[in-house]
């Protein structure tokens, strides 16, 4: 194999990266580094393998917008218990408890309750080369994968086939990282809507409630997710009905849109997210529960507060994501 050599280097200060991510992410407990960057036998090719433990839930695909923006060559794997998957590209390590999954991967601990731990024997800055990507390291079980990635990768489509998830393109391998990455897709819009060509006829995309929100959803998703429907699914619990926004994956995903207007209309949208969320949760075949609130940009409230309070994990997934409206132009 033959690298350029020819391409510029940016250097990073992992203790920036650190602060910046645990104060975006203020549940974050302690972070290790492991893997090659910690053994010292990288290249400047090589990814920075990061163990994250955090004290309440946290979004893979809100660490991913994290590494994209501030370092591509972050691998950061969030732990449950003995196990840790990569927000990257979601392989997994595991072991029967946290600690031993330490221990195994000979993880050094770089920041525990708020503070970096500077006496940590690591490199404290890093280079990556400019326009090169950073191949990912790939766990499966307890040691990392390479030459077996591509029979693990066919089981792997094999398996996502059954759930009802596309591999064709391929976009996660569990519900949640799913449901995170169409949320993640509709909230980038936003910023693309203010970039649009003025000179067109149709050059204005205005979202003034939830059903507008919808709409955007389903042109953004429908495209490349054919068998996403739309209140195709009509729930029954105790003589109720209730009819789901959208659904995909025989109902395992399920998405309901609310609209905060104004300050006034914030308490009864929250109430109404927590009756439909012990609603949804009583049906067995929901395995995430999705709650996209467009909340109007004069309207003062904690989004991230909100999301954190209302998105649970456990054998049913409740995510709540806030989106702030563009202001009128």
């Amino acid at each position: 194999m033959h690298y350029r050599t020819d391409v510029d280097f940016e250097t990073f200060s992992l203790k920036d990266l650190v602060l910046k991510l645990t104060s975006e992410f203020l549940s974050i407990t302690e972070l290790y580094i492991f893997g090659s960057r910690r053994y010292r036998t990288m290249s400047r090719r090589s990814d920075v393998d990061i163990l994250l433990r955090s004290s309440a839930h946290i979004q893979p695909a809100r660490i991913r917008s994290f590494t994209l923006l501030n370092c591509p060559a972050l691998d950061i794997f969030i732990s449950e218990g003995g196990k840790a998957i990569s927000c990257a590209n979601e392989s997994y390590v595991m072991d029967s408890s946290f600690d031993l999954l330490v221990n195994r991967l000979d993880a050094i601990c770089i920041f525990r309750d708020g503070s970096i731990l500077s006496s940590a024997d690591v490199d404290w800055t890093f280079e990556i080369p400019i326009g090169v990507d950073i191949p990912m390291t790939s766990m499966i079980g307890p040691e990392p994968s390479y030459n077996r990635w591509r029979p693990a990768l066919r089981g792997l489509l094999s398996q996502v086939q059954t759930m009802g998830l596309p591999t064709e393109p391929y976009i996660a391998s569990d519900y949640e990282s799913f449901a995170s990455f169409t949320i993640d897709i509709l909230k980038r819009s936003f910023s693309v809507i203010k970039e649009l060509n003025t000179k067109g006829k149709s050059s204005q995309i205005a979202v003034s409630n939830e059903y507008d929100l919808q709409n955007l959803f389903w042109i953004l998703n429908k495209p490349w997710l054919p068998t996403i429907a739309r209140e195709e699914v009509t729930l029954i619990y105790d003589g109720s009905s209730k009819v789901a926004d959208f659904n995909i994956a025989n109902n395992a995903i399920v998405y309901e849109f609310k609209h905060i207007k104004n300050t006034g209309t914030k308490a009864s949208v929250l109430k109404t997210i927590k009756g439909l969320e012990d609603f949804y949760t009583r049906n067995p075949n929901i395995q995430v529960l999705v709650f996209v609130v467009l909340i109007e940009h004069d309207v003062e409230m904690d989004d991230r507060r909100i999301e954190s309070e209302f998105s649970k994990s456990g054998d049913r997934t409740v995510q709540v994501y806030c989106i702030r409206n563009n202001p009128r132009r």
